[in-house]
């Protein structure tokens, strides 16, 4: 079988969720014998990138498109046609067409190809990202999406990207909660199939828990209020303020971080650690070794962080927020699961963190828990959805 993934975004170049996810899928499907080749914005020409076929297309400084221009990107879309046709693949898997390549590719592939898509986000809906009001209800709607965004909203990106749903042989997924947001716009389709994200374990080791006379809690992402960053402060100052000794460890966009640093008080920026903007899958692994814990507090409608796989599998437990997929693998055993009142109050959350100490018995269970994880059963099923188109 000919795979062809066309993505807006892949590593080393990026390392974006959903180009982590398409490369990740790319090496494995190569690993179990597939023939794959990988279409994606950057400087024109073909590489060889860890055994996987690459054709860049376009310049590596192609702008990000607009809600608007999204829904038509002609540029790259004709740049892709030929090198597609000459390589002739079986099946299409698109990966977030949002950005840069534009709907209007996805919709090419279907025309031509056998073509299956990864939803990874809510942007074929709205510019933005979802939240959960207390009533459970979904934000932004329509008239508060026009309100927050102005002209960059753009209402007629979700009717499109419903035509072309309506045309695929599968909607993959990477959750149910990003599933069932998208069933609340467009209704349940026989063809919405949930896929969580996958790593392979024999890549990742799990790595026993040292013992530690300071806790080190990881915060993988932009230190922002959306991604739990508030949250993630109070916790921090909590613990200590109970007698823990605890230190947040952060990695992503330096700025984010100083930016963060900068309005904390002067006795706590002492208790946070800046590690780096770490680029590959090595220096990862080395962080999840440093740290007891991992912090995935988002406050809105996370789909599913990279960093839930990547610390369970690497045996540290995972604090997570109301309203993620990552609650979708991670339960009590592996985890604090947190409710909507925590994000206002991380009071219970700190006193039970501080007195019962479950990190030992966090990255104990992690062991069971990675079984589930693999690689080798995302691919039987990946294969299969491919099959079935």
């Amino acid at each position: 079988m000919k795979i062809a993934i066309v993505t807006d975004e892949f590593p080393p170049a990026s390392r974006g969720g959903s180009g982590v996810v398409a490369w990740r899928e790319a090496k494995a499907l190569v690993k179990r014998g597939y023939e794959v080749k990988v279409f994606t914005p950057g400087t024109p020409g073909n590489q060889s990138i860890e055994g996987i076929e690459v054709c860049f297309l376009g310049s590596s400084d192609f702008k990000k498109r607009g809600s608007w221009q999204a829904v038509f990107n002609h540029e790259l879309l004709d740049l892709l046609k030929k090198p597609m046709a000459d390589y002739g693949p079986d099946v299409v898997h698109c990966h977030h067409l949002i950005s840069y390549f534009g709907l209007k590719t996805a919709e090419w592939c279907v025309e031509h190809y056998k073509t299956v898509v990864t939803v990874h986000d809510a942007n074929w809906v709205v510019p933005d990202k979802v939240w959960v009001n207390d009533k459970g209800q979904y934000e932004p709607n329509f008239f508060q999406a026009f309100l927050r965004h102005h002209l960059q909203y753009n209402p007629f990106l979700s009717v499109l990207a419903g035509q072309l749903f309506s045309k695929l042989g599968a909607v993959i997924f990477v959750s149910d909660v990003i599933r069932h947001y998208y069933e609340n716009v467009f209704g349940k389709r026989g063809n919405f199939i949930t896929l969580h994200n996958a790593l392979e374990l024999d890549e990742w080791p799990h790595e026993p828990l040292a013992s530690n006379d300071v806790l080190k809690i990881g915060f993988a992402s932009r230190l922002t209020t959306a991604k739990g960053g508030g949250v993630f402060v109070s916790l921090i100052e909590e613990l200590n303020n109970l007698g823990l000794p605890a230190v947040g460890s952060f990695i992503g966009p330096e700025d984010r971080y100083q930016q963060a640093i900068s309005a904390m008080a002067d006795h706590l920026k002492p208790k946070f650690e800046y590690a780096g903007f770490l680029k590959s899958d090595e220096e990862l692994k080395q962080w999840y070794k440093q740290i007891s814990a991992s912090f995935v507090g988002s406050i809105y409608l996370d789909p599913f962080p990279n960093v839930t796989l990547e610390s369970l599998a690497s045996g540290r437990g995972v604090i997570v927020g109301p309203y993620t997929g990552s609650r979708e693998i991670v339960d009590t055993e592996v985890g604090y699961l947190l409710s909507a009142d925590d994000l206002t109050d991380v009071s219970l959350v700190a006193k039970t963190l501080a007195y019962v100490k479950p990190f030992a018995a966090w990255s104990q269970n992690c062991l069971e828990k990675r079984e589930g994880l693999g690689m080798d059963d995302h691919i039987q099923k990946l294969t299969q959805i491919y099959q079935g188109l």
